[in-house]
């Protein structure tokens, strides 16, 4: 007889010495050997139902025995389980709290019922939730009224919102100031500012004073440092923030902030922060690979999600190769049982399921040759970085990555190299002499922006006048597109990384205003989060992103539930160059190892050849 027991959070099993019973105790996912001397012998697993599952599969009842403490948790597990899963899967709520609490953001849900779901399973006291709605749901006013929901909104631990940079004003302090009374700090630019920001925030604690504290995820990492003794340890730029004890935590875009990597010093930093709810907030969590959920699941329950690989092997397809192994697709046969596994701790709605009416992106395709100029010096810089990668044998993936993102560049236009910066980045600028101008400007007098139709008529209200949003990864390529289109005498707007919040708030406010400059051109990434721009029905890619999910939310700035109309994908493709193959392909940037190093340079020189 095996006795299973529940031991603090894990799951622990003791029986008498059995060779057979050995061998299939380790059949059970995560099995690991207790030692006498930390109170073994036995073996112990993390605490979830995938192992209460397991047991059960594997002993018969008169075989295994679980104690009365895990009978009870694995009802009050199954129970809250199917609660969640139950609402997450209703097309509508009733809410208890957020009438009261905030009325006005109570009213504002009447005409979207998805979002008294989304608030009711947030505010479930279950809940530790991944809210994935697609980018234009509303996850942000869902959060704060499912805070609300759950009766923390006026705890005077205070809430702590971690988001990127370019949403902390724009989305969060403008979302939190519109609808609800609680003080909200902001994380300012400059450690003295910063300081006296925390200053503000410990004297809202000593009040006992409920709070909102919104910062970027570089304010919770942690850093390498060296004892006294030598000994290299961890510890935070902002202890404060470890110190205090949160009502909430919220990591919005937490794939991209934290999770890309869960070992990263920022995804280290997030776990060692105490609070009684987490929640987790991104519009698309796997970015086209499954294994990145752990990552998330882990830090909303670390308790359940202790192991990447076991939790992989269960779920996952693995490919093992010379590079070590990978995690790929959901395993077909357990795709059903992976949905209700995620069913009771993530969220997820489209914009076709909540809004019907709302046509489909339409996708366009544009591929042109390159000029002569151009494409000579393209083939001389190709040829170049493939001598580079060859003749140095230790070159690592991210340097490939190096090479052929400043290949990219070439490929949008003939450019000006100026040497390497002291960074260690290649100063690169693009000049007018480019295949993709040409087609801009011709889809701009399509659209009636430039040529004989392409003034605003003050005051006519038969025809919206087109405004298009033009995309590039690059800000050298945003920089220049800009002064192209300022010598052609046509006003635009400009938001790259290195424009601040101030600047970016102003030029999306002229663009939706639809009275002022009808183009306004962007970073991909700075760009392609936290805000709105559906006054355009017409999006253009002048050049690909490694991972399709970063275009995708890009698009998404436009095509969003605030406004009906159809939008317009146009991607500008130089033919026969490596953005060609990657459009193709849809590479993602965590498949650099065996893409690049194995089958990406195969691939990439097939099309040199056949367009020699």
């Amino acid at each position: 007889m095996i006795n299973v027991s529940l031991e603090g959070k894990r799951i622990v099993a003791r029986f008498d010495y059995d060779p057979e019973l050995i061998r299939r105790i380790k059949n059970i996912p995560g099995a690991r050997f207790l030692k006498p001397q930390d109170g073994g012998p036995g073996w112990y697993y993390p605490l979830d139902m995938e192992t209460c599952k397991a047991f059960r599969k594997e002993f018969s009842l008169e075989e295994a025995r679980f104690d009365e403490a895990l009978t009870t948790w694995g009802r009050q597990h199954v129970g809250a389980s199917k609660i969640m899963a139950e609402i997450g899967q209703s097309n509508d709520a009733e809410l208890n709290l957020l009438p009261e609490r905030l009325p006005a953001l109570y009213q504002s849900l009447d005409a979207r019922p998805f979002q008294r779901v989304g608030v009711a399973f947030i505010g479930n006291r279950h809940s530790r939730p991944l809210v994935a709605d697609e980018p234009g749901l509303g996850k942000t006013r869902q959060v704060i009224g499912g805070i609300a929901e759950a009766g923390m909104l006026d705890d005077p631990r205070g809430h702590l919102i971690i988001a990127p940079k370019t949403s902390l004003t724009n989305t969060w302090a403008n979302q939190l100031h519109e609808l609800q009374d609680l003080p909200v700090f902001v994380m300012p630019d400059g450690r003295q500012n910063r300081e006296w920001l925390f200053e503000d925030v410990a004297l809202a604690r000593e009040l006992q004073m409920p709070h909102w504290l919104v910062l970027g995820p570089n304010m919770v990492q942690l850093r390498k440092v060296i004892k006294e003794n030598g000994v290299e340890d961890l510890e935070p730029q902002w202890p404060q923030l470890f110190d205090w004890e949160w009502a909430t935590v919220t990591c919005d875009e937490v794939s991209k902030a934290a999770m890309q990597s869960p070992a990263s010093m920022t995804a280290r930093g997030l776990q060692k922060l105490k609070s009684d709810r987490r929640i987790a907030m991104d519009g698309t969590p796997v970015r086209g690979k499954p294994i990145k959920l752990w990552g998330i699941l882990h830090w909303l329950h670390p308790e359940s999600f202790t192991s990447k690989w076991r939790w992989a092997y269960q779920w996952l397809e693995i490919e093992e190769n010379r590079f070590g192994k990978k995690a790929g697709r959901v395993k077909k046969d357990r795709q059903e049982e992976f949905d209700k596994m995620l069913a009771p701790y993530m969220l997820r709605r489209t914009k076709k399921e909540v809004a019907p009416d709302l046509p489909d992106k339409a996708y366009r395709e544009i591929v042109v040759e390159m000029t002569p100029k151009q494409a000579k010096q393209y083939q001389a810089m190709a040829d170049d970085a493939e001598m580079r990668i060859d003749e140095d044998t230790s070159i690592s993936a991210t340097s490939i990555l190096a090479e052929y993102t400043r290949l990219k560049q070439f490929a949008n236009a003939y450019c000006e190299v100026h040497g390497k910066r002291p960074d260690g980045t290649w100063d690169i600028r693009p000049t007018f002499e480019s295949n993709k101008l040409p087609v801009l400007w011709e889809l701009m007098e399509e659209l009636g922006i430039v040529g004989d139709n392409s003034d605003v008529i003050e005051g006519q209200d038969d025809e919206e006048p087109e405004q298009i949003v033009i995309f590039s990864q690059f800000t050298q390529t945003v920089d220049m597109v800009c002064r192209w289109l300022d010598s052609k005498g046509v006003h635009n707007l400009k938001i790259t990384g290195a424009v601040n919040t101030n600047t970016r708030n102003a030029a999306a406010e002229e663009f939706q205003s639809g009275k002022g400059a009808r183009i306004i051109v962007m970073n991909t990434m700075a760009g392609g989060v936290s805000i709105t721009l559906d006054m355009a029905n017409t999006v253009v890619f002048l050049d690909e992103t490694w991972t399709p999910d970063d275009q995708t939310q890009a698009e998404d700035r436009i095509h969003r539930l605030s406004r009906i109309h159809k939008v317009q994908v146009v991607r500008i493709i130089s033919e026969d160059t490596i953005e060609f193959y990657i459009q193709k392909q849809g590479i993602d940037k965590s498949e650099i190892n065996s893409r690049i190093l194995d089958l990406w340079r195969e691939g990439f020189r097939s099309i040199q050849r056949e367009a020699a």
